[in-house]
């Protein structure tokens, strides 16, 4: 059974690769990652590791490696499909199935006709705002500071406050209502009567990454009840895995977002020249919005309303952010009670200058943590400063702890020796792991990776074009995907030039999922194990102008051998020739 990308990547990202292997391995937090006893060779060490972050697991012991699927395909021996129908029994995804290809042709051509409702729905409440009727709801944006470009650009729009708007225009063009039912834009009444869901309300359409409308929020405008009214959700409208303006955000030259609780917070920020925001659609925070921002950006900066409620909702979506690989600050507001009002306030050089100044979300974690002791008394500063020195074992830099260590002493007036102590007691280092990690590749004193062989070239450019967006645009220009050579090189650059084509970020674990046999998963997992590159640019620059140096002159010399044409090959020795002349730049 072959199901579509979209479908085996939805699989991937809602099984979490911590929790099922959890279920199979008992497993414990190191650094960043999780170690147990490898599940596929005997061992009495754990040398078994699984990334949250890449959403991959290796072992150092057998060197079994792979994404989620790729595991249940190697302890259960399922094939791919099997794999893929377990996963999404577990996250209850349903598939789309041979015996209901009718249905799922149907479902198809239903979400389709459910985009152009929406499209018509948006066009509708606009021109509504721009009427007479809508004059309630341009003058709150008058008062608001919305300026026309920015109602224009999220395509504001007004539903009156009528019963049968909305439900009168779509009938007039044509819609049934079975399919108007299915949009969440309408309700019944007792007597089966179908009416507007929203009325008298600011409309802002929510946009997937693709630019559709989806869904709407609705802002109250009057003293009716709930404040703010969302679509619920349907068959194209996922609040947990979309981000009001991720459409906008992710076209931005940036790789950290700016995370708000609220529409109007988006689009205050915007309008003060903040074009990388986005919030979540009326549900908490959760591990899918995080595996979405990953696509999209490396880093967040969390920025909600600055009181008690705010607070529990930063204190929430932060270990959710880092969990998922993301660098995460913490900007609580001074002065104002949301992003919109500091700016109409102190304006945007003063928003700049506190988003600069964000807590990391350590210290954040701290301050929290602060609260819930009595450091006045003996019994509290103890517990405060253990359950401190928990958290800073966890921390990757030394750096980092040290800051946090002095941070720490000075709250408690413990020394930071004996904080030191604690966090050594506590912390376990991947020494163990590092070492072996070593001994598969050749490092020099520089610190610079010894390429070995034309096998560690590919596996470079891979690391190289995955992992920077500028190395990536240069290598596209130099090399083509089928001088690779091999099927699994071949493959990988095509998909990585293809996700750079949509905007996204490359995601390891996704690029695992293009390959359905378990020996190439493997071959790719093993890629991203480990990403030892010259620290410096041109360090950079000259080793990758050497790995596509030998795999070009691989791929022409291959091309020789078989090579019957006399002119032909005398083009191919030129192009061998000018390999030297060739030199990647920035």
């Amino acid at each position: 059974m072959f199901y579509p990308d979209d479908i085996v990547e939805r699989v991937r990202m809602e099984n979490d690769i911590v929790g099922v292997i959890g279920e199979y391995v008992s497993l414990k937090p190191k650094g960043n990652s999780h170690f147990g006893l490898c599940p596929f060779h005997g061992e009495h060490t754990p040398s078994f590791s699984v990334s949250a972050d890449k959403q991959l697991y290796y072992c150092f012991g057998c060197g079994a490696s792979g994404n989620v699927i790729s595991f249940l395909m190697q302890k259960e021996n399922y094939d791919f499909p099997t794999a893929i129908k377990a996963l999404a029994e577990r996250a209850h995804i349903e598939l789309p199935e041979e015996k209901y290809s009718e249905q799922a042709k149907l479902d198809s051509q239903n979400r389709k006709k459910l985009v152009e409702i929406h499209k018509l729905s948006a066009r509708f409440f606009y021109d509504c705002l721009v009427s007479e009727d809508g004059k309630i709801a341009a003058d709150y944006l008058d008062r608001r500071g919305i300026s026309s470009n920015a109602r224009i650009k999220y395509g504001l729009g007004y539903s009156p406050d009528k019963w049968d708007g909305l439900y009168k225009f779509l009938s007039a063009k044509g819609y049934g209502d079975a399919l108007l039912q299915k949009t969440g834009l309408f309700s019944r009444n007792k007597n089966g009567g179908m009416f507007d869901k929203f009325r008298n309300r600011l409309m802002f359409p929510i946009f997937d990454v693709m630019g559709n409308v989806i869904g709407f929020g609705g802002r109250i405008l009057d003293n009716g009840e709930p404040k703010y009214l969302n679509s619920p959700e349907t068959m194209i409208f996922e609040k947990s895995r979309n981000l009001y303006s991720l459409n906008f955000a992710r076209t931005e030259n940036t790789k950290e977002l700016i995370l708000v609780e609220g529409y109007m917070d988006v689009i205050g920020l915007y309008q003060a020249g903040f074009k990388n925001a986005v919030a979540s659609l009326g549900t908490a925070f959760n591990q899918n919005h995080a595996r979405v921002i990953k696509k999209y950006a490396t880093s967040v900066i969390l920025v909600f309303d600055s009181d008690g409620a705010g607070e529990k909702a930063a204190s929430r979506a932060v270990p959710v952010l880092v969990e998922n690989g993301l660098r995460v600050k913490v900007l609580r507001l001074e002065g104002a009670k949301d992003p919109d009002e500091y700016i109409q306030r102190f304006g945007a050089a003063a928003f700049q200058s506190a988003m600069d100044n964000a807590m990391s979300h350590v210290a954040f974690n701290i301050k929290l943590m602060e609260k819930e002791y009595d450091i006045e008394k003996d019994v509290g500063k103890i517990d405060f400063t253990t359950a401190a020195a928990k958290l800073l074992s966890g921390l990757p830099s030394a750096i980092e702890r040290d800051v946090y260590i002095s941070e720490t002493s000075k709250i408690t007036g413990i020394s930071e020796e004996a904080i030191k102590a604690e966090i050594n007691k506590l912390s376990t280092t991947a020494k163990d792991v590092n070492s072996k990690v070593r001994k598969n590749y050749d490092l020099s004193k520089s610190g610079k990776l010894q390429q070995k062989g034309l096998l560690e070239a590919k596996r470079s450019i891979i690391l190289y074009a995955a992992g920077d967006k500028s190395f990536l645009k240069a290598i596209r220009a130099l090399l083509e995907p089928e001088e690779m050579g091999d099927f699994v090189f071949v493959k990988l650059l095509e998909a990585i030039y293809a996700i750079y084509d949509e905007g996204g970020n490359i995601y390891p674990a996704e690029l695992v999922n293009y390959f359905e046999s378990l020996e190439e998963q493997r071959e790719v997992a093993d890629i991203f194990i480990t990403t030892v590159t010259p620290e410096e640019t041109g360090g950079k620059l000259q080793a990758l102008t050497d790995h596509i140096r030998a795999v070009k002159g691989a791929y022409i010399d291959n091309r020789l051998q078989k090579c019957e044409d006399l002119a032909e090959g005398q083009k191919l020795i030129e192009a061998k020739r000018n390999l030297q002349k060739l030199y990647i730049s920035l």
